[in-house]
């Protein structure tokens, strides 16, 4: 059998007695280890490196006091038990002895009890140092235990049921709360306070808290439970247990953001499943289906009252589409109109205003927005608002009110993606509604259409429908018509083009104006002006023809156009004839008058001359009136010879139209004053006679118009010729032609320039720009050139 270690400090300075003492232990089942000293110097530095399970004392060691040996252990913090050995002592000072910390007292000649002594002091200085390190432990832990319940994230309480007579639950007090408890109540001063001091009103918000509390403490049963704290406005799950008779202890967890995530989700899932219910439930009338959903926005937000009305933006008006069943009943308002003007409503015209969601959680109080409501109104306690957007405009919008609860920015959301929903499928309807109103005006005017139409099948080309003009024009009744092809109908009607047409149709998807010719059965030719749209004809793709009857108008336009011809010659014959006219009375001004002028400027020379020398007065008055008459005919010679050249110039005809063009630009400048710049990349411009004095008119009249009308203060003229054209462009920098004078009818000037470059296949055009001048262009085509 192992013996027990004992470890004892003999404080003797006499050997031969600790060797007695120790002998005393041999009996016993210890392993004595031990140690003799004999001044304070060595117990303070045995203590300082070690320790032991007794000491044992002699009393008669000379060199300290028992009293510093208690001193001396005291300070080094150890608990020892000391017991004291002498010869003989007294009472008194056996007590002051065990006051001060001594153990045991033996007499040297009564060791008997020594052991025992010694084994119950070392037993309870263990005992105390056990105890002392289990209540440091504990007050470890303790420390421990609040740090971790204070770090928690949970909530954590402590409270004491109070109880009334009948030992109902009617209080609680606070014995202890972690920092999570005070952040989640947003209270600080708990601790020793009661529940209904704290919170008056907690026994009407949460009776449960009590009950739970009550049934806990009573049935010592822990219990679990996820309630709504009304009191603080959260979702709460809450652990409840007893620790003692009317103790309990409580772990909250703050889930409401959790709850309000799931509620949310719940309400979102339960929103798409409405909104589905409503797209796929069968409805006859748009009416019928907003009247439906009114009902499904009313159970979902759990609201009084609901409505939905279409907004013009444009007319600023609302007009009331559905309210629920509720608010229909409830509304007693005589004569209430359906349309609304913007300016005269209140809070729920607000949303257009502001354009986003409107909300007022207490109707009652004074609001901006509220215009007040006419007697017999729905009454409203709680209201929210959201407009409909389509394409950045309010297309609708709205409301539910009388919520239980306060609505706020999730239900704004909410309401606001279901009645898009709803819109879409609104105006799907509406789409179809307004389709088949349109399917039946359709219908309608196909039928009683004055002009032909037929409708033909994209995928078979075949003819689906055809209407009463079409019989009258063609001679074909609908039912021989319907059901045939592209290429049965160009064999009945003899119509080569009508395939072309029905391509370009396909191509193009719409034309307009395209003529084609067919015959009816009594073999009489029509011409038809045919107009083609795709367009759905029963759900299918189709192209819809419409034809005039033409052949009238075509005979009268070929009359017309035969009548331009003759009219177009006609007027080139005049134009010829007056060219001839203009060119003899030319040469009989230039040759005939102008001979006369100078025989006659001759003779008035030399009766001059004669004249001269008489020293008559009244000779010599004749004289000076011979010079007067002989300049009247220089004059007169020069207007001859300029209005021979005007009308017919010579040069035209002996050198050609450039020389002419340029000779004519040097008379506008020197009878003008306008500088006029010519520029030109042809040597020699082969023209025929014909075309050559129409062009040499134009740029006459173009530069006759600069001189009377433009206020220019320099011109240009430019011709050049290319491959395909030959190009005459005059230009000034004057006042700029303007439109009434182009359109105007009268001015003949502006009409013969017309007319002659049409007689030659010219083009002439004429554009004016106010404050910055005129531009005319002539154009001239190559195969013109060559005639």
């Amino acid at each position: 059998m192992n013996k027990q270690e004992l470890s004892v400090l003999i404080l003797d300075n006499d050997p031969g007695n600790t060797d007695l003492l120790l002998h005393q232990f041999d009996a016993g089942n210890y392993k004595i280890i031990s140690n003799r000293i004999e001044t304070r110097e060595e117990l303070e530095k045995f203590l300082r490196r070690d320790s032991c399970d007794i000491i044992i004392y002699a009393y008669e060691l000379s060199r300290f006091s028992v009293l510093d040996a208690l001193s001396c252990i005291q300070e080094s913090g150890f608990d020892i038990p000391v017991i004291v050995i002498a010869d003989s002592i007294r009472e008194n000072q056996a007590v002051e002895l065990m006051r001060a910390g001594v153990h045991d007292i033996f007499l040297s000649k009564k060791l008997k009890r020594l052991i025992p002594a010694v084994e119950r002091e070392v037993r309870d200085a263990r005992n105390r140092e056990s105890r002392k390190k289990t209540e440091a432990m504990l007050k470890d832990n303790e420390h421990r235990m609040r740090l971790l319940i204070n770090s928690m994230r949970e909530a954590y309480l402590i409270g004491h049921i109070i109880r009334d007579e009948k030992k109902n639950a009617i209080d609680w007090s606070y014995l202890f709360v972690n920092e999570s408890y005070k952040k989640i109540s947003s209270k600080n001063d708990l601790q020793g306070r009661k529940a209904t001091e704290i919170y008056p009103d907690i026994r009407k918000n949460d009776p449960e808290l009590f009950d739970v509390f009550d049934r806990v403490t009573s049935t010592g049963v822990p219990e679990t439970h996820l309630f709504f704290f009304n009191t603080i406005k959260k979702w709460i799950h809450s652990s409840v247990y007893r620790i003692e008779d009317d103790e309990f202890a409580v772990v909250y967890e703050d889930v409401t953001e959790i709850q309000k995530a799931r509620s949310e989700a719940f309400f979102e899932q339960q929103r798409i499943q409405d909104v589905l219910e409503i797209s796929q439930k069968n409805m006859d009338s748009l009416d019928n289906m907003l009247n439906f959903a009114q009902e499904k926005i009313i159970t979902l937000f759990e609201s009084e009252y609901s409505f939905f009305s279409f907004y013009d933006e444009d007319k600023k008006e609302f007009s009331i589409q559905a309210w629920n069943k509720k608010g229909q009943k409830d509304c007693t308002i005589k004569n209430s109109p359906i349309i609304y003007f913007l300016e005269q409503t209140g809070a729920w015209g607000e949303v257009i205003r502001q354009r986003k969601s409107i909300i007022i959680n207490n109707f009652k109080n004074n609001n901006p927005f509220k215009k007040g409501y006419p007697e017999g109104h729905v009454p409203i306690h709680r209201f929210l608002s959201v407009p409909i957007f389509n394409n950045g405009r309010i297309v609708a919008t709205a409301g539910i009110a009388n919520k239980k609860t306060e609505y706020t920015e999730f239900d704004a959301m909410q309401l606001s993606l279901m009645m898009d929903s709803i819109w879409k499928i609104a105006e799907w309807m509406k789409i179809g509604e307004d389709l088949k109103k349109s399917e039946e005006k359709f219908s309608t005017a196909f039928s009683n259409n004055p002009s032909a139409m037929g409708i033909i099948s994209i995928r078979d080309m075949v003819v689906l429908a055809v209407n009463k003009a079409f019989e009258n024009l063609t001679g074909q009744k609908e039912e021989t018509v319907i059901g045939l092809s592209i290429s049965e109908i160009t064999d009945e009607f003899r119509s080569p083009d009508l395939p072309f047409l029905f391509q370009k149709a396909l191509k193009k998807k719409h034309f307009s104006g395209e003529e084609f010719e067919f015959y009816k059965q009594n073999k009489e030719k029509v011409f038809v002006s045919v107009s083609a749209e795709t367009i759905e004809f029963e759900n299918k793709p189709c192209i819809l023809l419409v034809g005039e009857d033409v052949t009238r108008k075509k005979i009268i336009d070929e009359e017309i156009k035969q009548s331009r011809e003759q009219l177009k010659r006609y007027a080139a014959h005049l134009q010829s004839i007056r060219e001839e006219e203009r060119i003899i009375l030319s040469r009989d001004l230039h040759d005939n008058l102008g001979q006369i002028l100078t025989a006659l400027r001759m003779d008035i020379y030399r009766i001059s001359k004669k004249l001269d020398n008489n020293e008559n007065k009244e000779i010599q008055s004749m004289a000076e009136d011979s010079k007067e008459m002989l300049h009247l005919v220089d004059l007169t010679l020069d207007t001859v010879r300029r209005i021979s050249r005007d009308m017919r110039p010579r040069i035209l005809d002996e050198l050609g139209l450039i020389p002419a063009i340029q000779w004519q630009i040097d008379e506008f400048i020197k009878y003008s004053g306008i500088p006029c710049a010519f520029k030109t990349n042809i040597q020699n411009l082969s023209l025929s006679e014909e075309n050559s004095i129409g062009v040499f008119r134009i740029l006459q009249e173009a530069l006759t118009n600069i001189t009377r009308h433009s206020k220019a203060t320099k011109a240009a003229v430019k011709i050049a010729k290319n491959k395909e054209a030959v190009r005459l462009v005059i230009d000034d920098n004057g006042i700029g032609i303007s439109e009434e004078k182009l359109n105007n009818k009268n001015s003949l000037g502006l009409l013969s320039m017309s007319e002659r470059a049409s007689l030659f296949g010219g083009n002439l055009s004429i554009r004016g720009t106010k404050g910055k001048g005129t531009q005319i262009t002539l154009i001239i085509p190559v195969e013109t050139n060559a005639l």
